[in-house]
């Protein structure tokens, strides 16, 4: 893949998405999480992007996590050129482990059977699109944007 094409597949693919649930954390998500005290230890105030008005249940407590999946997927489909590798399903593992940790009271927090189809789609979406970006049938290297 041409080095332009990959940097603009980066930042759509992975830095946009954990832009976006990030932003969704921040902006919407009570201050009692964890991600507000490394805020505040890096002396960032979030104030400015809270929001008022409240947003539907799925995007508020479950499109964080499949916009995580995904830029992890896409992270690991862009280093291994769309080969399905076992790195390739780290964060998906990482993510439904978690909750399925959580449901067990081994990690804390909510079970919740949407964050699970949210990270299973966080992580098929990208197979589906990068890997026909990557490369199509007749093995020549396609952008991805």
């Amino acid at each position: 893949m041409h080095p332009a094409n990959r940097v603009l597949a980066t930042l759509l693919h992975v830095f946009l998405p954990l832009f976006i649930g990030a932003w969704i954390y921040i902006a919407y998500r009570s201050k009692s999480l964890l991600v507000f005290d490394w805020l505040n230890l890096l002396q960032i105030d979030p104030t400015p992007i809270r929001v008022n008005y409240d947003i539907p249940y799925f995007f508020k407590y479950c499109l964080p996590d499949g916009c995580w999946v995904y830029a992890g997927t896409s992270w690991m489909l862009l280093i291994w050129e769309g080969r399905l590798v076992p790195w390739v399903y780290l964060y998906v593992l990482l993510a439904i482990g978690g909750e399925f940790g959580q449901f067990g009271a081994i990690v804390p927090g909510t079970f919740e059977w949407l964050d699970v189809i949210a990270c299973l789609i966080g992580f098929f979406f990208p197979i589906l699109v990068l890997r026909k970006c990557i490369k199509d049938t007749s093995g020549r290297r396609l952008p991805c944007y």
